[in-house]
Protein backbone atom coordinates (compact mmCIF):
# COMPACT_ATOMS: atom_id res chain seq x y z
CA UNK A 1 0.00 0.00 0.00
CA UNK A 2 0.96 3.65 -0.56
CA UNK A 3 2.21 5.52 2.71
CA UNK A 4 1.59 9.05 2.59
CA UNK A 5 3.64 11.21 5.38
CA UNK A 6 2.11 14.54 6.08
CA UNK A 7 4.44 15.18 8.68
CA UNK A 8 7.05 16.75 6.83
CA UNK A 9 7.47 20.26 6.64
CA UNK A 10 9.87 21.49 4.32
CA UNK A 11 11.27 19.92 0.95
CA UNK A 12 14.83 19.16 3.22
CA UNK A 13 12.16 17.15 5.10
CA UNK A 14 11.94 14.70 2.31
CA UNK A 15 15.21 13.19 2.18
CA UNK A 16 15.16 12.15 6.03
CA UNK A 17 14.23 8.25 6.59
CA UNK A 18 11.31 7.49 8.19
CA UNK A 19 11.88 6.68 12.10
CA UNK A 20 12.99 2.98 12.85
CA UNK A 21 9.94 2.87 15.43
CA UNK A 22 7.41 3.97 13.06
CA UNK A 23 8.31 1.49 10.59
CA UNK A 24 8.61 -1.18 13.07
CA UNK A 25 4.90 -0.65 14.04
CA UNK A 26 4.19 0.25 10.38
CA UNK A 27 4.96 -3.29 9.15
CA UNK A 28 3.45 -4.55 12.37
CA UNK A 29 0.18 -2.38 11.40
CA UNK A 30 -0.12 -3.86 7.37
CA UNK A 31 1.06 -7.55 8.49
CA UNK A 32 -1.93 -7.62 11.11
CA UNK A 33 -4.73 -6.25 8.45
CA UNK A 34 -3.36 -8.32 5.62
CA UNK A 35 -3.62 -11.36 8.50
CA UNK A 36 -7.24 -11.02 10.00
CA UNK A 37 -8.32 -10.80 5.82
CA UNK A 38 -11.10 -9.16 7.13
CA UNK A 39 -10.55 -5.83 5.42
CA UNK A 40 -8.43 -4.33 2.71
CA UNK A 41 -6.39 -0.76 3.23
CA UNK A 42 -5.84 1.03 -0.61
CA UNK A 43 -3.44 3.45 1.30
CA UNK A 44 -2.22 4.98 4.50
CA UNK A 45 -1.52 8.71 5.94
CA UNK A 46 0.70 9.64 8.99
CA UNK A 47 -0.42 12.21 10.73
CA UNK A 48 0.93 14.11 14.01
CA UNK A 49 4.80 13.59 14.08
CA UNK A 50 3.72 10.04 13.53
CA UNK A 51 1.69 9.98 16.46
CA UNK A 52 -0.98 8.16 14.40
CA UNK A 53 -2.11 6.41 10.85
CA UNK A 54 -4.98 6.40 9.17
CA UNK A 55 -5.95 3.84 6.14
CA UNK A 56 -8.60 4.15 3.96
CA UNK A 57 -10.20 0.94 2.45
CA UNK A 58 -11.15 -0.16 -1.16
CA UNK A 59 -14.72 0.16 0.06
CA UNK A 60 -13.78 4.20 0.92
CA UNK A 61 -13.73 4.14 4.67
CA UNK A 62 -11.18 5.40 7.09
CA UNK A 63 -9.77 3.02 9.76
CA UNK A 64 -7.11 5.60 12.33
CA UNK A 65 -4.56 3.88 14.42
CA UNK A 66 -2.69 5.48 17.61
CA UNK A 67 1.06 4.52 17.73
CA UNK A 68 1.15 5.27 21.20
CA UNK A 69 -1.05 1.79 22.10
CA UNK A 70 -0.49 -1.91 21.13
CA UNK A 71 -0.86 -2.55 17.38
CA UNK A 72 -2.36 -6.03 18.27
CA UNK A 73 -5.05 -4.98 20.85
CA UNK A 74 -6.13 -1.93 18.20
CA UNK A 75 -6.04 -4.51 15.33
CA UNK A 76 -8.19 -6.73 17.89
CA UNK A 77 -10.50 -4.16 18.51
CA UNK A 78 -10.64 -3.64 14.54
CA UNK A 79 -11.46 -7.53 14.30
CA UNK A 80 -14.35 -7.45 16.90
CA UNK A 81 -16.03 -4.72 14.87
CA UNK A 82 -15.77 -5.93 11.57
CA UNK A 83 -16.72 -9.57 12.45
CA UNK A 84 -20.09 -7.84 13.89
CA UNK A 85 -20.68 -5.77 11.10
CA UNK A 86 -24.16 -6.50 11.18
CA UNK A 87 -25.17 -4.97 14.18
CA UNK A 88 -22.84 -2.22 13.80
CA UNK A 89 -24.10 -1.84 10.55
CA UNK A 90 -23.25 -2.90 7.10
CA UNK A 91 -22.10 1.08 6.09
CA UNK A 92 -18.93 2.00 8.06
CA UNK A 93 -17.57 5.97 7.78
CA UNK A 94 -14.67 5.07 10.01
CA UNK A 95 -13.53 2.90 12.83
CA UNK A 96 -11.08 5.53 15.36
CA UNK A 97 -9.01 2.85 17.90
CA UNK A 98 -6.93 6.06 18.86
CA UNK A 99 -8.09 6.12 22.52
CA UNK A 100 -6.94 3.46 24.90
CA UNK A 101 -9.54 1.31 25.38
CA UNK A 102 -12.08 3.69 23.81
CA UNK A 103 -13.21 2.48 20.01
CA UNK A 104 -15.20 4.78 18.18
CA UNK A 105 -17.48 4.10 14.86
CA UNK A 106 -19.68 5.49 12.89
Amino acid sequence: PVIQNTTVNTLKDYNNTIDSNVFYKLKQLINGIQNQNLVSINNYTLYEDDKYISGVTIEGWKIHFSFDYTIEKQIEKMSIILKNKSKVGKIIDYIDLRFGDKVYYK
